[in-house]
C-alpha cells in the first residue's frame, strides 16, 4: 500500500508539473519578448498551485481503478511531450523513442523517470483492477485472476526496466526489455478473453482489432519500410494505451452495472 500511494502521490505531482510547464512553454512561444514582473509572476505562480492542488484534491477523494488508468495516461502524454520539447538532438525521431532517453540534461531525466513510474502505476492499477474483477467473478476463478495478476505485473515490471536501463548504457538489455514488454502486453491482449471470459462480444472484437492493427503496424515498419521505428513505436503505444483504458473501462461498466458474481469460472 505504501508503495502504491508513493507511486500514485509522484506520478500525479510529475504529471502536473509537466503539462504546467509544456503549457507555459507553448505561451511563451506565442508570447514573444513578453517577461512578468515578480509580483505578477508570484500570483500567476499561486493561482496555478492552488488549481492543481483543487484538482488533485478532488482526485484523490475519489480514487477509482479508472481514474488510476487515467492518470497513466496523462503521465505518458505528459512525460512523453515534455521529453519531446526539451529534447537537444532535434533529430532523434530519426532514431527511435528510447533516443530520447540517452544522453544528459532535462529531456532524458523526465523520458527515463516517466516510464519508471508508468511501470510502477501499472502495478498499483493491477491490484486494483483485479479487485474489482474478483468482485465479479465466481470464487472458482481464482487461478485466472492470479494469472491475469502476474501477467499485468510483469508488464509494469518491464515497462519500469525500460526507463532504469537506458539505451545508451546498455542498448541490448534496453532492447530485450522493450521487446519482451511489447510482446508480454500483446500476448495479453490476446488472453483477455480467456482471462475475462465475462467481458462483452464487443470488447472481444475491439482487442481483435487492436491486434490487428499492432501486426499491421509491425508490417509498415518491416518489411515494407513505410515507418521508421520511432512511428512504429508512437502507434504502437497508443495501440497498447487505448486497449488497456477500454479494459479498465469495460471492468468499470461492469460494476457499476452491478452484475452478479459467477460470470467467470474455471
Amino acid at each position: 500500500i505504501g508503495v502504491d500511494t508513493v507511486a500514485l502521490t509522484v506520478s500525479a505531482v510529475i504529471v502536473v508539473s509537466l503539462l504546467t510547464g509544456t503549457v507555459f512553454a507553448v505561451l511563451q512561444l506565442a508570447f514573444r519578448d513578453f517577461a512578468l514582473d515578480p509580483p505578477a509572476a508570484a500570483v500567476v505562480t499561486g493561482a496555478v498551485a492552488a488549481v492543481a492542488a483543487y484538482l488533485l484534491t478532488g482526485a484523490a477523494s475519489q480514487l477509482t481503478t479508472r481514474a488510476i488508468a487515467n492518470l497513466l495516461a496523462m503521465l505518458l502524454v505528459s512525460g512523453g511531450l515534455a521529453s519531446m520539447l526539451s529534447a537537444r538532438n532535434t533529430t532523434w525521431w530519426q532514431h527511435n523513442f528510447s533516443a530520447l532517453g540517452s544522453g544528459d540534461g532535462f529531456s532524458p531525466y523526465t523520458f527515463n523517470i516517466t516510464l519508471v513510474f508508468a511501470g510502477l502505476v501499472i502495478i498499483t492499477l493491477t491490484h486494483h483492477l483485479t479487485h474489482d474483477i474478483q468482485q465479479l467473478s465466481a470464487t472458482d476463478a481464482t487461478s485466472r485472476i492470479r494469472v491475469l495478476r502476474a501477467w499485468l505485473i510483469t508488464v509494469g515490471a518491464l515497462f519500469a526496466g525500460v526507463g532504469m536501463v537506458s539505451v545508451d548504457e546498455a542498448e541490448p538489455l534496453h532492447i530485450v526489455i522493450a521487446t519482451t514488454m511489447s510482446v508480454a502486453f500483446a500476448g495479453l491482449i490476446a488472453a483477455s478473453g480467456w482471462l475475462v471470459p465475462w467481458l462483452p462480444r464487443s470488447f472481444a472484437f475491439v482487442s481483435v482489432i487492436v491486434l490487428g492493427a499492432f501486426g499491421f503496424v509491425a508490417l509498415l515498419m518491416w518489411p515494407i519500410g513505410y515507418f521508421n521505428l520511432t512511428a512504429m513505436e508512437l502507434l504502437s503505444s497508443i495501440l497498447l494505451l487505448t486497449w488497456l483504458l477500454l479494459f479498465v473501462r469495460a471492468i468499470a461498466a461492469t460494476a457499476d452495472d452491478d452484475q452478479p458474481g459467477g460470470l467467470m469460472s474455471d
